[in-house]
């Protein structure tokens, strides 16, 4: 797997994660609408309240269900270049993944001269012979 297509992969997964949050919110506010006449706006705000806290508990149980840590296959070849490590990490832990990328993002946004120094000093060891 190339690092273009994990970077593809994690740009896909926000955009995802932010179409839900939208769709979340507008039906918050559809199902509020809805309640209110009959239900008052306490009422309403009551009901949306638990309703949504049902679903985040319902998310949660299913997110725990499914990503419960799987025993590698026995024909794993182990990862040896910080690149294959790192997208195997991803694939592991990908809510871990994807704040790491957004922390990433805010301290190159932040300070873009670390990020462009760090990006160089890796590079040059990489390129350094084994004598180096």
């Amino acid at each position: 797997m190339s690092l273009r297509r994990g970077l593809t992969i994690l740009i896909a997964g926000t955009a995802l994660a932010a179409c839900v949050g939208v769709v979340i919110v507008a039906l918050v506010f559809a199902g509020h609408a809805l309640l209110k006449p009959w239900l008052g706006a306490s009422g309403a705000t009551a009901v949306i309240i638990a309703v949504v806290a049902l679903l985040i508990a319902a998310g949660a149980l299913i997110a725990q269900w499914t990503l419960r840590s799987r025993p590698a296959p026995a024909t794993a070849v182990p990862a040896t270049a910080l690149v294959d490590r790192a997208l195997v990490f991803v694939r592991d832990r990908p809510v871990v993944s994807m704040a790491g990328a957004v922390a990433l993002g805010a301290l190159a946004i932040a300070n873009p001269i670390f990020i462009a120094r760090l990006t160089r000093a890796f590079m040059e060891r990489r390129h350094a012979g084994p004598d180096d």
